[in-house]
């Protein structure tokens, strides 16, 4: 079955969204009130402590960022390896 597509922006252009998918989510995983307390960004009065938050989510996309940046570079050698050599012998 072929289904038509009704919107009127290229796919091209669509796709940015897959490139802040994965902020999106640290973002949402440094929000939870488990990582907060398992952290110790909650101050003894039980409001969270703007400081370290900010500092523990910078901390946190910049790792995604690097992961993200030598993952890149790392599978291009990684992909043009023929098939055989990583073959058990």
């Amino acid at each position: 079955m072929h289904t038509t597509r009704t919107s009127i922006i290229p796919v091209e252009i669509s796709c940015w969204r897959l490139r802040y998918a994965s902020s999106n989510i640290a973002g949402g995983v440094v929000s939870q009130p488990f990582f907060e307390t398992h952290f110790g960004l909650v101050n003894s009065d039980g409001s969270i402590n703007k400081s370290k938050d900010t500092q523990v989510s910078s901390n946190v996309v910049s790792v995604l960022q690097a992961g993200a940046f030598f993952g890149a570079l790392g599978s291009a050698p990684v992909s043009s390896m023929p098939l055989h050599a990583m073959s058990p012998a």
